[in-house]
């Protein structure tokens, strides 16, 4: 007969949050520190009422800041905005926002994810892509 393995807290506690407390779930939250989700979104700010910027995100409240102080805005940047929360746990975040802006059909405004458009526009873009590909995501 074996002696049972007397395990340290340190070591207990390790494996605590490894596998949980005994809820049968081997892992359950996949997000690295800091990471709150993923995001793939659509912006319009107010300097450029006209276009429309497709992106992807890990960290959507901080992303969100950056875009409320455009350009040191008065107020918040932004006039609207659509953000999909992936329910997913394992994709490829990059390779979905690349395919999104690929099959974008609106005119390039600068650089590979400004477009002449609308918010609307970019969301059912957005939508449709996520509902071809069986992606679960939220508002």
């Amino acid at each position: 007969m074996s002696t049972p393995i007397k395990l340290t807290r340190k070591l207990q506690r390790r494996i605590d949050r490894m596998y949980g407390r005994g809820d049968g779930k081997l892992v359950k939250d996949f997000s690295p520190s800091g990471r709150s989700g993923l995001f793939i979104y659509a912006v319009t700010v107010r300097e450029h009422p006209d276009k429309v910027k497709i992106g992807m995100s890990r960290r959507w409240t901080t992303r969100r800041l950056e875009y409320a102080n455009w350009n040191l805005a008065k107020g918040d940047g932004i006039i609207e905005e659509r953000v999909f929360v992936l329910n997913e746990e394992f994709i490829d975040l990059e390779k979905l926002e690349n395919h999104i802006l690929c099959t974008f059909e609106a005119q390039r405004a600068h650089g590979r994810e400004w477009y002449f458009g609308s918010v609307d526009d970019a969301g059912r873009h957005i939508d449709r892509i996520m509902c071809e590909h069986g992606l679960s995501y939220t508002f």
